[in-house]
């Protein structure tokens, strides 16, 4: 799959506007400070927050045993970024419950509209 079709299967999923979703995706990153990355068949908007830190959204069709593997794979690309905070908020809880599978701390967040945070 591309990463249009995985933003959009999910979008679906999701009962939002497949089209909808991705023309904001596409503004978003035209602002120039968020890129997508994709692994497998998962794809994650990673947006900078300021400093060492970065925002996460990640948008999915990988199956659960292969989730762990994409999300090492990439948070060795945001480290890569330069980042060593990741914020994100409820909606991304599967990106920071993997992360403490995989033994990153991750703790709750009250900052900035976010309810999840993991140093890395």
């Amino acid at each position: 799959m591309n990463a249009s079709e995985i933003i959009a299967n999910q979008a679906e999923k999701e009962g939002r506007d497949p089209a909808l979703v991705l023309d904001s995706l596409k503004k978003v990153i035209e602002a120039g400070n968020s890129i997508l990355l994709k692994e497998g068949d998962s794809v994650f908007l990673v947006t900078r927050a300021g400093g060492d830190a970065v925002e996460i959204i990640m948008f999915t069709a990988d199956g659960a045993m292969a989730l762990p593997d994409v999300v090492m794979s990439v948070l060795k690309k945001i480290k890569a970024f330069g980042a060593n905070v990741i914020y994100g908020d409820d909606e991304d809880a599967m990106f920071f419950e993997i992360l403490q599978q995989i033994g990153v701390p991750v703790q709750p967040e009250n900052s900035n509209g976010h309810t999840l945070s993991a140093q890395i």
